[in-house]
């Protein structure tokens, strides 16, 4: 029987992060998938070669295929070598670029 393909949402929830990862793997094309129409999906045996890549495991064969190197400490991969950091704060933008408003473009 042939694994059935995974949804972003799906994904998400099995390796516990946000869509918007998920969406961002297979935008950089470090995940591959396929679209039906707008839908994504993403191949089971894709998410074990990711993973395989990407995470030490038991279950991973030694010979199986990768597309790219993992990062690793130590010489052992570890599950924050996923490649989003969650510890990643965003960028605020700083003060005194703002934009007037439509109102103070009129009064002046």
């Amino acid at each position: 029987m042939t694994a059935r393909a995974f949804t972003v949402a799906s994904l998400a929830n099995e390796w516990d992060c946000s869509e918007g990862v998920i969406r961002k793997l297979v935008a950089t094309g470090e995940l591959g998938c396929f679209r039906l129409g707008t839908l994504i999906r993403i191949p089971a045996e894709e998410v074990r070669r990711f993973e395989c890549q990407n995470l030490q495991s038991s279950d991973c064969a030694e010979n199986t295929p990768s597309s790219g190197a993992t990062r690793q400490e130590s010489g052992v991969a570890t599950a924050s070598t996923l490649p989003i950091d969650p510890q990643r704060k965003r960028r605020r933008a700083t003060g005194g670029g703002a934009k007037p408003t439509q109102q103070e473009r009129w009064a002046g």
